[in-house]
C-alpha cells in the first residue's frame, strides 16, 4: 500500500457558464519514500492533482489517500496537510513575512506547535537548505534561488513526510535550478516522499519513476529509462525527451544504434564513442550557421547606460553599468545572465520604464530620456512581454484586453479589431469561441497568449521578451518560439531574455552576458558559448549540445567544440559514422 493511492480521480473547474474538466479519472500509487515526477503539457492536470494530495482540491469523484487518510473528509485536512507538504512555482506566491526566519515559522505556528519546538524547526529547516546566514535577511532582497530554498525550509519545518514540488525550477537561473534540484535529491535520500511535477524533461531523469499525463489522466508511469525510450508515446502526450536523448533517437534514426536509452551525457558519449570506434580518422568538420539577414541600420542604441537602486542608502546596488551597444534592426539579441546581474533592469530602461541615471537610450535616433520626447511614439516603436505576462491582463473581455494598447495609440476601432483577430490567430487563439471570455477564467497557458496577443496587437518594431517560455511545455515552447521567428522574419527586432541557453543556441544571433550590471560578453552564441568554463563561473550554463560535444571530444571523437545547435552536432555524428563504414 503506498503512501499516496489516487484512484479513478475526477475534478473539474466550475464558473456561472462554464466546467472545464481537468481531471478525468487519475490512477497513481505512491510508495513510501518513493521519487515520481509528473510530466505533461500545460494544462494536462499536472498541477490540479498535486492540489488534491494535500487536500487544496478535493475530487469530484474518486479518491486520494495520503498515508491513510481520505483528502475529501473535512477532519483530516490539517494532519494532510500537516503530512504532505507543497512548494510551488513561483516562491514569491509563497512567501508571506519580512523576514526569512518568520516566513519558516509561518506554517508550524498555525498547526500549534509550541514556541520552543518552532525555534528548533526553523533552526533545523534554515540549516537544512543552507541558509542560516540569511535568517534575519528580507525574502525580497533574496536572489530567485535563495527564496525558493525558503519556500522549502517553509515546508520542511512543517515536518511533512511527503513533499510536492509543482515546478519550482520554472523561473530560476541555472545555478538557482542546481540549487534547488540538489536540496530535492537530498530530500529524497534522506526518506522523504517526493512527487516532482516538471516541465524541464531533465529533471525527470533524477526520479526513480515517471508518471506522464494528458488529458487529465496518468497515460504512462515507469522507469526513466523507459518512459523516455517510449518516443511515440512522449509526442502523444505534446512532449519531447531532453536534448541528449533526442539525438539518440535521431542518430538511430540514421543508422547509429547506440543501444540502451542514455539517461546521462556520459552514457551517450560513452555508447557513441564505442560505436565509432573504427571510424576512419579525419579533421574535425566545421560548422557554418546560416544566418538570417537584418534589415542594416539601428534599432536601438546604448551610450554609457548606468542606474542604481536604492541609491545613498545601505541596499545601495549599481544594477546596470556604463553599458554601450548598438542594436540593429531585425536582430535577434539573447540576454543572459545570473539572478541579479541587471538584465530586468536593462530591458526596463530600454523600454523607458525607467528612466537612466547617466547615460541615454536612443530608438529611431530620439533620447527617449527627453521631456520632449513623445511616450506614445514609445509604445508604436517597443512592446515588453514581462516576466508574467499574465499579470499584465486587466480588461472584462479578451478582446477588451488584446484592444486595450491599439486604442490608447489612437488605432482607428476596425484597424484594431483586425489587429485583435490577428493576433490571436498568431497566439493559436479561437477568435470567436474566446473574444468574449473574461480572461480571468482562462487556463494559465491561456493567458499567457492573450497577454502576449495584446502586445502583438501594437505591432512593435522592437518586442522585449523577459523569460518568455518559462514555465510552458516542451509543445508550447517550440510554438512560441516559432511565432517568435516568425515575427523576426517579418522584420521585428527581437530582444530577449532568458535562462534557456538552448533556446538561445538554436534561435539568437547575438548573445549578451552581464555580471552585476557589466556586460561582460557580446558575440555570436558559437563564440559566448565556448567559453563553458567562463561561464560557470559567473552562475550560468552552456546549452545541453555544448556539453555533448565536449563529453565526445573527450573520448576521441572529433565534433566542433563551438556547435550549439542539435541539428548541426547531428549531421556531424552522421558523417563520422560514415566514415567509419567506408
Amino acid at each position: 500500500m503506498g503512501i499516496i493511492e489516487a484512484k479513478d480521480v475526477k475534478y473539474s473547474y466550475t464558473s456561472e457558464e462554464n466546467i472545464t474538466p481537468a481531471l478525468t479519472g487519475v490512477d497513481l500509487e505512491v510508495e513510501r519514500g518513493g521519487f515520481v515526477a509528473i510530466i505533461g503539457h500545460n494544462g494536462s492536470g499536472k498541477s490540479t492533482f498535486a492540489k488534491h494530495i494535500n487536500a487544496l482540491l478535493e475530487p469530484d469523484s474518486g479518491s486520494v489517500i495520503v498515508d491513510g487518510m481520505d483528502t475529501a473528509d473535512e477532519k483530516n485536512v490539517w494532519d494532510i496537510r500537516a503530512k504532505a507538504g507543497m512548494v510551488f512555482q513561483n516562491p514569491d506566491n509563497q512567501l508571506v513575512a519580512t523576514i526569512v526566519e518568520e516566513d519558516v515559522a509561518f506554517g508550524p505556528e498555525n498547526i500549534g506547535v509550541p514556541p520552543e519546538e518552532i525555534r528548533k524547526r526553523v533552526d533545523e529547516a534554515l540549516k537544512i537548505v543552507d541558509m542560516t546566514e540569511y535568517a534575519e535577511r528580507a525574502p525580497h532582497m533574496l536572489s530567485g534561488g535563495q527564496k525558493q530554498r525558503v519556500a522549502i525550509a517553509g515546508v520542511l519545518a512543517m515536518q511533512p513526510d511527503i513533499i510536492v514540488f509543482d515546478e519550482p525550477t520554472a523561473m530560476l537561473d541555472p545555478e538557482g535550478r542546481d540549487e534547488v534540484m540538489d536540496k530535492v535529491k537530498m530530500l529524497g535520500e534522506q526518506g522523504k516522499t517526493i512527487v516532482f511535477i516538471t516541465h524541464y524533461m531533465e529533471e525527470a531523469l533524477e526520479a526513480e519513476n515517471v508518471a506522464v499525463m494528458t488529458g487529465g489522466q496518468v497515460v504512462k508511469i515507469g522507469a526513466p529509462r523507459e518512459v523516455f525510450t517510449d518516443l511515440p508515446a512522449l509526442e502523444e502526450a505534446g512532449l519531447m525527451p531532453p536534448p541528449h536523448i533526442s539525438l539518440y533517437h535521431r542518430l538511430k534514426n540514421k543508422g547509429i544504434d547506440i543501444g540502451q536509452c542514455p539517461l546521462t551525457v556520459d552514457e551517450l558519449a560513452d555508447g557513441i564513442a564505442e560505436k565509432l570506434a573504427d571510424r576512419k580518422p579525419g579533421e574535425t568538420p566545421s560548422i557554418k550557421r546560416s544566418e538570417k539577414k537584418t534589415q542594416g541600420g539601428t534599432a536601438v542604441s546604448l551610450k554609457n547606460l548606468s542606474y542604481t537602486y536604492m541609491p545613498g542608502t545601505p541596499f545601495e546596488a549599481k544594477a546596470v553599468d556604463d553599458i554601450s551597444i548598438d542594436i540593429g534592426k531585425s536582430e535577434f539579441l539573447g540576454i543572459i545572465g545570473h539572478t541579479g546581474s541587471g538584465k530586468t533592469t536593462l530591458i526596463s530602461l530600454l523600454a523607458g520604464l525607467l528612466k537612466p541615471m547617466e547615460g541615454a537610450v536612443e530608438i529611431g535616433g530620439e533620447d527617449i530620456g527627453e521631456k520632449r520626447y513623445d511616450r506614445k511614439k514609445l509604445r508604436r516603436h517597443v512592446g515588453v512581454v514581462f516576466q508574467y505576462p499574465e499579470h499584465q491582463l486587466f480588461e472584462e473581455t479578451v478582446y477588451k484586453d488584446i484592444a486595450f494598447g491599439p486604442g490608447k495609440i489612437g488605432v482607428s476601432e476596425a484597424e484594431t479589431a483586425r489587429r485583435v483577430r490577428h493576433a490571436m490567430e498568431l497566439m493559436e487563439l479561437d477568435f470567436e469561441a474566446m473574444k468574449d471570455l473574461s480572461p480571468f477564467e482562462l487556463s494559465g497557458g491561456q493567458k499567457r497568449r492573450v497577454a502576449i496577443a495584446g502586445v502583438l496587437a501594437m505591432q512593435p518594431e522592437v518586442l522585449i521578451l523577459d523569460e518568455p517560455v518559462a514555465g510552458l511545455d516542451p509543445q508550447g515552447r517550440t510554438h512560441l518560439m516559432n511565432l517568435i521567428n516568425h515575427l523576426n522574419d517579418e522584420g521585428a527586432t527581437i530582444i530577449m531574455i532568458t535562462h534557456s541557453m538552448d533556446d538561445l543556441a538554436e534561435n539568437a544571433r547575438r548573445v549578451l552576458v552581464l555580471e552585476n550590471g557589466r556586460l561582460v560578453m557580446d558575440d555570436t552564441p558559437n563564440k559566448v558559448f565556448a567559453r563553458g568554463e567562463e561561464l560557470q563561473k559567473i552562475g550560468l550554463d552552456t546549452p545541453y549540445v555544448s556539453k555533448i560535444a565536449a563529453a565526445l571530444n573527450e573520448r576521441g571523437i572529433s565534433v566542433p567544440r563551438d556547435v550549439v545547435r542539435l541539428g548541426d552536432l547531428e549531421a556531424c555524428l552522421v558523417r563520422e559514422g560514415e566514415a567509419a563504414d567506408d
